[in-house]
């Protein structure tokens, strides 16, 4: 099940409706801060605060589309960086490294 909507919005369980409100008041520059923040986000202000209401409770984290992108990326960076890593240490020690044939050079 996906869990995140294509703007980055959290979803309800599929055909469930999102019928339960809560009332909440904000100041109209905390309303302006929000809207800039769910604009900057590209997701409604509905959204927005469903989704941060959800990570404050440790439901679901608020990850946009672009944001698992970028970690996506960065995932493979920091994997990069390890395996470079180990084949300095390999060379140092001389250890030999896991399923992979050692040649000296």
């Amino acid at each position: 099940m996906n869990d995140f909507a294509t703007d980055g919005g959290v979803l309800a369980s599929p055909g469930e409706r999102k019928d339960k409100v809560v009332h909440t008041r904000f100041g109209a520059s905390e309303m302006a801060k929000i809207e800039g923040a769910a604009e900057k986000a590209g997701v409604t202000v509905s959204a927005f605060m469903r989704s941060l209401t959800l990570e404050g409770a440790g439901v679901r984290p608020f990850f946009t589309q672009d944001d698992r992108a970028v970690l996506g990326l960065l995932l493979s960076e920091i994997s990069a960086v390890g395996v470079n890593l180990n084949q300095l240490h390999a060379r140092q020690t001389g250890v030999k490294l896991a399923g992979r044939k050692r040649t000296n050079r």
